[in-house]
């Protein structure tokens, strides 16, 4: 960092690096993190347990073991093998994405006073999120909604073609179909990572704050991407670290005959599985504000970049 570069808060307020990013999100959290935990573990709590209920309803891969003992299986064999996970995985990630939008709108408003290097109250964060609530949760139900409706496209011709006779030939295509889709999806959910922030800073309503994301991303989708999957990558490492002896423990419990370390030809005991949300949503709440901080901080950034933000931060934070 140069030493003209002023840093009143967690980060010097000029365009970041990914590092300075990543690191100035675990600063937020380090030093404000009596404000978030409680809402955090709530989050971390709904996810895992969402994510528990998915696991025993779609655990038992027999099918799987059927499909390896099966040489000569159709397209339409191995999507009905591999539709209790695709399910699962995908139900768990609309419920992630829905907890993600609600962390990610909390962290903006303290990201944005620990920049200047300020404080929020318990009772400011509150009136804040309280402020936007309705937004925010049209918001969280809308870009799930978004997923489901762009990978559904994708999958649809095959589908149709799969109900009117060609089972296998539908099956292949809305499998190829789903998977483009997801790319799709991926794209567009890149442009619309920062509404968020959009919408608690900037006080617009949810398709305003969309357009917005769009506009401060188009141009650096790949540089978004890159910070994200960073701190995607950090805290995956830091959950499962968190998680690995709650993992342990509940197969202690469980017998050592759990589905979720060993054994894959039966249903998850409730015991291992509730002793693993209870390691993941400790993880959850520890490293949900770090990727949700660096949404913010890369919003910040984005506007620092293309609007010259830093000048009025910089006087802002000369003000007091």
């Amino acid at each position: 960092m140069r030493a003209a570069d002023p840093k009143p808060g967690v980060v010097p307020l000029r365009p970041l690096g990914a590092g300075e990013i990543l690191s100035g999100s675990i600063d937020t959290l380090r030093l404000h993190w009596r404000k978030v935990i409680g809402y955090t573990v709530v989050v971390g709590a709904v996810v895992e347990a969402a994510s528990a209920l998915l696991q025993h309803r779609f655990s038992d891969t027999s099918s799987l073991n059927d499909l390896e003992n099966n040489p000569d299986a159709s397209a339409s064999d191995i999507i009905h093998a591999l539709g209790g996970s695709l399910a699962a995985s995908g139900l768990t990630l609309l419920v992630t994405m829905f907890a993600s939008v609600i962390a990610t709108a909390l962290m903006a408003t303290v990201v944005s006073r620990a920049v200047l290097g300020r404080q929020i109250s318990a009772s400011e964060l509150r009136r804040d999120i309280r402020g936007r609530l309705p937004q925010l949760l049209g918001l969280a139900v809308l870009l799930p909604l978004i997923t489901c409706v762009v990978v559904g496209v994708g999958a649809l011709p095959g589908v149709l073609i799969a109900l009117v006779g060609a089972k296998d030939a539908g099956s292949a295509l809305a499998l190829l179909g789903g998977i483009g889709g997801a790319v799709v999806m991926m794209w567009i959910f890149i442009q619309l990572s920062l509404t968020s922030p959009a919408l608690m800073l900037e006080g617009q309503g949810v398709l305003a704050s969309m357009k917005r994301s769009w506009k401060l991303v188009s141009g650096f989708w790949w540089r978004i991407l890159g910070v994200q999957l960073l701190a995607l990558l950090v805290v995956t490492l830091a959950t499962a670290l968190i998680g690995l002896p709650f993992m342990l423990v509940g197969d202690a419990v469980a017998g050592g005959s759990s589905s979720g370390l060993f054994d894959t030809s039966t249903t998850s005991s409730w015991s291992y599985l509730v002793i693993v949300a209870v390691g993941g949503t400790i993880g959850t709440a520890l490293t949900l504000p770090i990727t949700a901080g660096c949404t913010t901080l890369l919003y910040l950034d984005q506007r620092i970049r293309r609007e010259s933000l830093d000048i009025e931060l910089i006087r802002a934070a000369r003000e007091g």
